[in-house]
């Protein structure tokens, strides 16, 4: 294992493996310390964002989010990345105003990052003020249409549709279906793009699901083998990302396999340190649920897992309700 990390520093530049005998680049000491003190510094900061989010309830979380924001100071001088792990914080909290006023308070370089861009579209999108949602769509238009489709940015789209679709279909709006094909669109694209990236590969699968004609069907089982092997090139239920394991849950689910659906559940418990990724998995899985239970089929098990993420979910929310 030495070996193998020794290997890794020394030939991890493409300069190095394009020309063999490139002699490298020495930097001054005084270069590579200041470049050092700055990835202490980030990771320090990474340790206090966590420590604040770990408070009992929202509302603490919420607040010792604001001190840290406080505490920074001028955010012109602030690390790009420090800024960005505030940003991430915020939306693990679930306290969307705050990371859309962040993102107003942002440095001018800083707004026109993607990643600044579409964590501003996703807090619109949660916190779903009137005409949110159509500045969020706008915003992540505006990404693909310059800088082509992503995954991230058609994954953040299709989110904002799904919700959509939900609200419409909860008020038996004839809209209803209309927003759920722009859910699957978007998903779709963003699988299309990346087929590494299986967070739109499964929402897709999950909605297409939910759609429930011959055609979606046929689609769902092209898809499930693609997305399973996404999610097994990260290790699967191996892996200790709480994602990755949520996402085997959810495929699990679809194809009823509760065996593995058992193995992988405690751990993704485990795993789950936000609320935010809790309701995630919760959302997606009762669109499973809703759709099952137009069938014969069994929704016993399905509802045991419910039941044990919900309550993890109202452990990470400190008691509150979902």
């Amino acid at each position: 294992m030495r070996a193998a990390i020794d290997g890794v520093a020394v030939n991890d530049s493409p300069l190095f493996q394009l020309i063999p005998n490139f002699p490298g680049i020495d930097l001054p000491d005084d270069v590579t310390e200041t470049f050092k003190d700055r990835l202490q510094y980030v990771e320090e900061f990474r340790q206090v964002l966590v420590s604040a989010r770990s408070q009992p309830t929202r509302e603490e979380k919420r607040d010792a989010l604001l001190k840290i924001q406080g505490d920074l100071g001028d955010l012109k001088v602030v690390p790009r990345s420090v800024l960005i792990e505030l940003m991430f914080s915020f939306r693990d909290a679930e306290a969307f105003e705050e990371l859309v006023a962040l993102y107003n308070a942002l440095p001018d370089y800083l707004k026109g990052y993607v990643v600044a861009k579409q964590q501003l579209a996703l807090a619109l999108n949660r916190r779903n003020r009137p005409g949110d949602r159509e500045k969020a769509l706008k915003i992540l238009g505006d990404l693909v249409k310059n800088r082509g489709p992503d995954s991230e940015t058609l994954g953040i789209k299709g989110r904002i549709h799904k919700d959509m679709y939900k609200e419409a279909a909860q008020a038996k709006k004839i809209t209803a279906i209309a927003a759920l094909d722009d859910a699957i669109s978007a998903y779709m694209k963003g699988f299309e793009s990346d087929p590494r990236d299986y967070y739109p590969g499964v929402n897709a699968i999950s909605l297409l699901i939910q759609k429930g004609d011959a055609e979606a069907l046929k689609e769902v089982e092209r898809l499930v083998p693609l997305v399973s092997f996404a999610v097994a090139r990260r290790g699967g239920v191996s892996s200790s990302d709480y994602w990755d394991l949520a996402t085997v849950l959810e495929l699990a689910c679809i194809g009823e396999d509760w065996t593995t659906a058992a193995r992988v559940l405690p751990k993704a418990i485990l795993a789950a340190t936000d609320s935010f990724k809790t309701a995630t998995t919760i959302g997606n899985l009762r669109l499973l649920k809703q759709a099952r239970e137009g069938t014969e089929r069994d929704i016993t098990q399905l509802d045991g897992i419910l039941n044990e993420l919900s309550a993890r979910d109202i452990e990470l929310r400190g008691a509150e309700e979902p």
